[in-house]
């Protein structure tokens, strides 16, 4: 924020907010606007000066496990249920998937703790969170018991879409390191 503050009121940076030279503007854009394309270079170096004190470049914002722990444990609660439902097919869908990503999950946490890469407990995670989407639409689908189909399907394809994101973003963030004392 204060080197937002400071490029704002430095003398280098009204002088960037100058208008250009009738020669170097270009011919298609009115005066006022070509000022403020002027302006936006300045302005966005700033904001990325301020932004980069961000203790997340180069990872996720959220570990993976944060997310598929307690999705594992909801997928197993519901396939418990289903199962005391006489829903024999879908609980056992969502007790092996559940079950799956719990295990993946701590995998995954004890890998980071370790200071090792997770992404292959990630995408694990995501592909059976993905798979359970699918299960969940062909079931929304079929009209068999749409609104706990359509709220697993949700929560499944928002896991997927999240662990994708956790690879592509370049995994979990490190751990935080403890002051000397």
């Amino acid at each position: 924020m204060s080197a937002l503050l400071a490029a704002r009121l430095s003398p280098a940076a009204g002088a960037a907010r100058r208008p250009a030279p009738a020669a170097a503007r270009p011919l298609h854009a009115p005066a006022g606007m070509r000022a403020q394309q002027q302006q936006r270079p300045a302005r966005g170096a700033a904001l990325r000066a301020a932004a980069s004190g961000d203790g997340h470049a180069g990872h996720a914002k959220l570990h993976d496990f944060c997310m598929t722990i307690p999705y594992g444990g909801l997928a197993l609660l519901s396939g418990v249920l289903a199962m005391a439902l006489k829903a024999s097919g879908v609980g056992l869908l969502l007790l092996g998937a559940g079950a799956l990503i719990s295990a993946a999950s701590v995998l995954s946490l004890r890998s980071w703790k370790g200071g090792g890469g997770s992404a292959p407990y990630t995408l694990a995670c995501a592909g059976t969170a993905g798979w359970v989407a699918h299960q969940m639409w062909l079931r929304v689908s079929a009209s068999v018991a749409p609104v706990p189909s359509g709220i697993l399907l949700a929560l499944s394809a928002a896991l997927a879409a999240f662990c994708v994101y956790n690879v592509a973003a370049g995994g979990n963030p490190p751990p935080a390191r403890k002051p000397a004392a």
